[in-house]
């Protein structure tokens, strides 16, 4: 049987390894939250998180953490590899799937990211744009 689905929800522990043996990629309540918020269709995880715990959905105390935790933090913790947004657009010009980084800086610069002008014309010359 085919659905057109990239993966399924499911928060049972057994379903969840009877999908996994079928090869199906598995998500639960909360991996459908997260993928929401990424998405822009909700502004946070968190509220929701908390109010299916204290309806009685299960939610294990380290899942509850990492989602408390800033991405940064998790990625260090699980000793994941970090580059930050600003070397994602390094890495996103040297691969050519963008001309020049500099006005992605400046949008980022202008809404949320603080960078002292030392900092702003060293990564504007790391990407040969100074």
């Amino acid at each position: 049987m085919e659905i057109g689905s990239d993966f399924v929800v499911l928060d049972d522990h057994q379903a969840r390894a009877a999908a996994r043996v079928h090869g199906l990629p598995v998500t639960g309540t909360l991996g459908l939250l997260v993928r929401a918020k990424h998405q822009g269709l909700i502004s946070e995880v968190r509220p929701l998180m908390h109010s299916m715990v204290a309806a009685g959905h299960y939610a294990s105390d380290r899942l509850q953490e990492i989602i408390h935790l800033p991405a940064r933090r998790v990625a260090e913790e699980l000793r994941l590899p970090v580059i930050g947004s600003v070397g994602i657009l390094l890495v996103a010009k040297e691969h050519g799937y963008i001309e020049l980084v500099r006005p992605y800086m400046d949008s980022m610069r202008a809404t949320s990211l603080y960078l002292s002008e030392r900092v702003y014309g060293g990564i504007l010359r790391a990407a040969g744009e100074a």
